[in-house]
């Protein structure tokens, strides 16, 4: 058995080894060269050599100018340098993967739900010390797989196998990739004088709370290598600019809202005059939302118009069209011996989860969309799988989920969809086959009123996670009435089988992936960016409720800025 891995291996290794000699890269040496040692020696007593190694080394540079009411409260550059080793024992079939051993406590548990070792490694190029450090997570990542592997074994052997069980790994042919974006210089001068000139704007709010402006250029670098002889490098810069404030009024309630831009290069944001009318619509915003009636608790049709529509479904339905979607608790997989993380929609494929006319596909391949850049496109996953086209939703249906190398039940290949922090989409695309104006929404909202005897129905134009920044009353009349202090209560998958209508035009919302499970959430951070184009959505019943807010009055001398 083991001269037959390390002859497999070796051919494997042979093709990407060709190429990353032609690289001086003190980083690919160092991972080239503890791979091949790797493949030749390791191995414990009597226990098996891994049947899969995978490296990957993520450099991060970060340069940010932060300020608060025009005043600068960070300004620099940061740098980090994390090597993610996975090691497997076992076969593509049975490995040592999924499973979390009893004694196991909660901070241990996001690693033995990934199967990935990490360590953070010196910034500096240093050949020895990188290989010294890939030779300590490789040995820990390896005897962390033998004690999985036989706990796996010895659980399975005393509960017997599931007939529906499928492969824990799924084999890919090797490929060498390349995505190299160029690199981001970032003005540092001109950031800060950005996030002064901006967050000083938020100086006008009455009892202004706080306020923050952040510019930062993430340049992010990745060399990957794995043992089946596939290989990578690329480097995807990201630019983001955010605006936030928010403000108490005498009652003691809090309001908040932001703005955020993001894009792979400078010329991808909006310039320093409409960054500044961004932040100016959010300074209107939240002192408009002062004088807003307060919410009372609603149960009737609600139109969810641009930002919100994308919100709600990227937040309540998008992230579970992962096939390893973990919906349920860190609890109730601490309980479980054999950890498998599976979406609460795998059991739907094949049935209604939308209306029919409406169909949801994911293609990281697109750059362009309703006069918009994509900006979750990309060429190749976190695992060298090249990005894909996939039809999630047809005519309502849903057709399968988007997946990693870890096949779901029905799912055995992967959609390479594995970004950094777990299975995600990259540009998530809604379309309707007879949409309408939003007008014409807006006319079937007071229909519904009407029919339904109601004293009004709800717009929401914008959403912060379930809270509505942006929300009106309609009244059988027309007329709109803006609400303080609104959120939607109650949405899940199922609620989108309620949409009646959805219009013609589409919201292009761009945000940073969320995690599609508890490792995900984990990690936190910035992340690879998802791109939604959504319609407007009209809603047959959703609930809208009131915030509770307990937060302490004002303070008892008003803010020095705030007869300014």
């Amino acid at each position: 058995m083991k001269t037959k891995f390390t002859a497999v291996a070796a051919m494997a290794l042979l093709g990407c080894g060709m190429a990353m000699a032609q690289s001086n890269d003190v980083e690919t040496r160092a991972l080239h060269d503890e791979m091949q040692r790797s493949l030749k020696d390791l191995h414990l007593d009597a226990h098996p050599q891994p049947y899969f190694i995978a490296y990957k080394i993520v450099d991060v540079e970060q340069m940010e100018a932060r300020a608060s009411f025009g005043a600068l409260t960070n300004s620099g550059v940061n740098r980090s340098r994390i090597l993610s080793v996975d090691v497997r024992i076992g076969d593509y079939n049975f490995d040592s993967s999924n499973y979390v051993n009893r004694s196991a406590g909660l901070g241990s548990l996001f690693g033995a739900i990934s199967n990935v070792t990490n360590l953070i490694l010196p910034v500096d190029d240093s050949y020895e010390e990188l290989r010294r450090k890939i030779w300590l997570a490789t040995d820990s990542a390896y005897k962390k797989a033998v004690e999985d592997y036989s706990g796996k074994k010895a659980a399975l052997a005393a509960r017997g196998r599931d007939e529906e069980s499928t492969p824990d790994f799924s084999k890919a042919e090797a490929r060498e990739e390349s995505d190299l974006l160029p690199p981001v210089a970032m003005d540092m001068a001109h950031a800060e004088a950005l996030v002064k000139a901006t967050s000083a704007m938020f100086r006008n709010l009455p009892e202004g709370e706080t306020s923050s402006a952040v510019f930062a250029v993430t340049s992010t670098t990745e060399h990957f290598l794995n043992s089946e002889g596939t290989s990578y490098t690329k480097r995807i810069p990201e630019v983001s600019f955010r605006a936030t404030a928010s403000l108490q009024n005498p009652t003691g309630e809090t309001f908040s809202d932001s703005v955020s831009e993001y894009g792979h290069a400078l010329s991808d944001m909006p310039d320093d005059a409409k960054l500044s009318a961004e932040v100016k619509a959010v300074d209107e915003q939240l002192t408009a939302r002062l004088k807003g009636k307060v919410a009372r608790r609603y149960n009737g049709p609600v139109l969810m118009e641009g930002q919100a529509a994308a919100v709600l479904f990227a937040r309540d339905f998008a992230n579970q069209l992962s096939s390893n979607a973990q919906a349920g608790t860190a609890a109730s997989l601490i309980s479980s011996m054999l950890a498998a993380p599976t979406s609460s929609m795998i059991n739907k494929v094949g049935t209604r989860v939308l209306p029919d006319f409406l169909s949801v596909e994911n293609n990281p391949l697109l750059t362009q969309s309703d006069g918009h850049a994509l900006l979750g496109s990309y060429k190749f996953d976190e695992e060298g799988i090249p990005a894909q086209e996939t039809v999630l939703v047809k005519d309502g249906i849903l057709k399968t989920l988007l997946s990693s190398r870890k096949p779901a039940r029905g799912i055995h290949a992967s959609t390479g969809s594995m970004r950094e922090k777990g299975v995600a989409p990259g540009n998530l695309i809604v379309d309707s086959s007879k949409g309408a104006t939003r007008d014409e929404l807006k006319q079937q909202l007071v229909a519904l009123i009407g029919q339904r005897s109601l004293e009004y129905g709800y717009i929401v134009r914008r959403l912060s996670g379930n809270a509505a920044v942006e929300a009106v009353r309609v009244f059988p009349d027309g007329r709109e009435e803006l609400v303080r202090d609104a959120r939607i209560a109650a949405v899940n998958t199922a609620s989108f089988k309620d949409v009646l209508a959805a219009s013609k035009d589409r919201t292009v919302y761009t945000d940073v992936a969320a995690g599609s499970s508890l490792l995900g959430a984990a990690l936190g951070g910035t992340g690879d960016l998802t791109t939604y184009v959504v319609p407007d959505m009209l809603f047959e019943d959703m609930e809208v409720e009131h915030v509770t807010n307990s937060t302490p009055k004002l303070p008892v001398v008003p803010s020095p800025l705030s007869g300014q």
